[in-house]
């Protein structure tokens, strides 16, 4: 059937792709492989599919060495012409050198040719624009080796570019591929954010946003919450993060993270979902649950938090395969349960269609009894400030949000507290004074032994006081002559 393909098309040199893979697999000879790769050169001596099979036959596992597979790599990354794909061939042969897993002591014999190999592939990705579909292939396999080199900034990078379209190989070689990629994508973002300090000045502005790119292929959440706002305003208190909320019928709520002007280096690298995260908080010790909804432009998903817990998730992928029954099943029962479903078969049914991540994710939401999701969702990042009654509930501190669920008795989440009025002239003398007569009184305590340790660690101690409470007032307001309002 292939040479009846290659008679039919004598030009075209896929025929002979298909030729050198068969060789491969029957455990045809070298003359036999060397005779396919001449008669595919002889047709496109710079045939991406042709180098990729050839390569497989010549590396270690199946009937070459790393030495011929490594020159023959670089022979073909470097007789390409520019902005080829063949430039990353030697990219793939590094792969396979690492998955060989070979203990070597010292320096490995292939380190300057894994740099080398690095460097021209990173070259060849910055080419391309960041999310290129046709980039996908190498830049998998470009993350891949920076991330088992712990080069975790360049993998990162790598890990950016490729966006959304992971790819199969080379991440199967370790297990299930898309779990492989997304470990080592999550791997490489917390090795990073362990190496910041946790006691640190705050960052300053960025210098420019996020890239374009960046924000379309960001996932758009929203969380559904099985209360009215009022509830999710006071279990929101200490969440960690400021949010969004909107009345979602009478019984419902909209949730979304508002995200801050200035975020953290580390809090930015971790991978854990801002959203996801706030929703294990606010429904800590709540009867009810929250579902916290993802989508991307090929995948849509869900996470169900119960009581400060994830009781369950589920993704829908363009171009995945159904769900196993067994699993499906499971899901749904979970989400029965928290609902209050008699018949958790039609979730499940949901839950193993295909095809339309979107539309899935819709059917569930109302399979649920939950309500719509609100227009917009699925396109801009923030989609709430527009509906009625839409509100931001501001990120606390722990202590700040500790006192006002200890004090708030009608589940309103506070303000943000005012800034402070200017102080008036009597203000500034009195404590100004303080600060004089209690500085001397230490000096002279200190400096008279008779006086005792005890009173001069007082006055030490109110000096000190005052000096804070004219600083900070300095810092934060100037100086008024105005009285103080009445109610003060």
């Amino acid at each position: 059937m292939i040479s009846t393909a290659a008679e039919l098309n004598p030009d075209d040199p896929v025929p002979w792709r298909i030729a050198l893979t068969q060789a491969r697999g029957i455990q045809a000879p070298r003359e036999v492989f060397d005779g396919y790769l001449s008669e595919a050169n002889a047709r496109d001596p710079h045939h991406e599919g042709c180098h990729v099979q050839a390569l497989q036959y010549l590396c270690a596992k199946w009937y070459g060495s790393h030495e011929e597979m490594f020159a023959f790599a670089e022979r073909a990354a470097e007789q390409a012409p520019p902005g080829s794909r063949l430039h990353a061939l030697p990219l793939q042969a590094v792969v396979e050198y690492l998955i060989a897993d070979e203990e070597t002591s010292g320096p490995g014999p292939y380190t300057a040719r894994t740099e080398a190999a690095v460097t021209r592939a990173q070259a060849l990705s910055d080419s391309y624009a960041p999310g290129d579909r046709e980039a996908a292939g190498f830049r998998n396999h470009l993350a891949l080796v920076l991330w088992s080199l712990s080069r975790y900034e360049e993998a990162l990078d790598a890990f950016r570019s490729i966006g959304v379209h992971a790819t199969t190989f080379p991440w199967t070689y370790f297990g299930e591929a898309r779990e492989e990629f997304l470990e080592a994508r999550s791997d490489t973002r917390v090795e990073l954010a362990m190496k910041i300090p946790f006691f640190r000045a705050s960052p300053g502005p960025p210098a420019s946003g996020t890239p374009d790119w960046e924000r379309e292929l960001a996932p758009r959440s929203l969380a559904i919450a099985s209360t009215g706002p009022t509830e999710v305003a006071q279990a929101a208190l200490i969440c960690g993060h400021s949010l969004r909320t909107a009345p979602a019928g009478s019984h419902h709520t909209y949730v979304e993270i508002v995200p801050d002007p200035v975020r953290g280096k580390r809090a930015a690298l971790l991978p854990e979902d801002p959203l996801t995260s706030a929703a294990d908080n606010f429904t800590t010790a709540e009867d009810w649950p929250a579902l916290v909804l993802h989508r991307t432009p090929e995948r849509s998903s869900f996470t169900l938090v119960h009581r400060g817990r994830k009781v369950t998730d589920h993704a829908w992928e363009t171009a995945a395969p159904a769900t196993d029954h067994a699993e499906a099943t499971r899901t749904a029962a979970a989400l029965a349960r928290s609902y209050g479903l008699s018949d958790p078969r039609p979730l499940a049914h949901i839950l193993r269609a295909t095809g339309d991540p979107a539309r899935h994710q819709r059917e569930l939401v109302a399979a649920l009894g939950l309500p719509p999701l609100p227009s917009g969702y699925g396109g801009e990042q923030e989609i709430l400030a527009e509906l009625p009654g839409a509100r931001v509930l501001a990120r606390r501190g722990f202590l700040a949000g500790m006192r006002d669920t200890m004090t708030t008795k009608d589940g309103v989440h506070p303000e943000t507290p005012p800034q402070d009025e200017p102080h008036p002239v009597r203000w500034w003398v009195l404590r100004t004074a303080a600060l004089l007569f209690f500085t001397a009184a230490a000096v002279y305590a200190w400096w008279t032994p008779d006086i005792g340790w005890f009173r001069s660690t007082v006055s030490s101690v109110l000096s000190l006081y005052f000096a804070v409470k004219l600083i900070r007032a300095l810092r934060r307001r100037p100086v008024s002559s105005s009285p103080p309002p009445a109610a003060s």
